[in-house]
């Protein structure tokens, strides 16, 4: 059980076309390429500007007033996932909430992302894109 979007995978300077299943312990792309990565490998780093989707990794209190910057690299259309452990109070998803009203997000999903982790889907809501 998993999320799945049809997008483009980019390597280097291909492209292929296909789906990205985001499951409990990986993301797999299936098409014209095939990859699997291990979650417990994903280092993130900084998005580029116009991203399609970004994933945030929040562990710290002050992580999710970062939200509004954030916001600024996603295309309007865009999706940011927050990541972050369950049972912390600084970081629970009502902290991640409260936070993306404030960046003039909001959230249209919430999931299982591993055994430790929750993730929200926040998006810019379709009158302010």
């Amino acid at each position: 059980m998993g999320s799945e979007a049809r997008t483009t995978l980019t390597l280097g300077r291909q492209q292929f076309a296909g789906t990205a299943h985001l499951d409990s312990d990986e993301l797999q792309f299936r098409g014209e390429a095939k990859l699997r990565i291990p979650l417990r490998s994903v280092v993130m780093g900084q998005a580029p500007a116009g991203a399609p989707t970004v994933l945030y990794r929040v562990v710290k209190a002050t992580q999710p007033r970062e939200l509004v910057a954030r916001r600024k690299a996603i295309a309007p259309n865009g999706a940011i996932w927050v990541v972050h452990p369950r049972g912390v109070a600084s970081v629970a998803d009502t902290v991640v909430f409260a936070a993306a009203t404030d960046a003039g997000l909001t959230c249209t999903k919430a999931c299982r992302f591993s055994d430790t982790d929750t993730a929200e889907k926040l998006v810019i809501p379709s009158a302010a894109r």
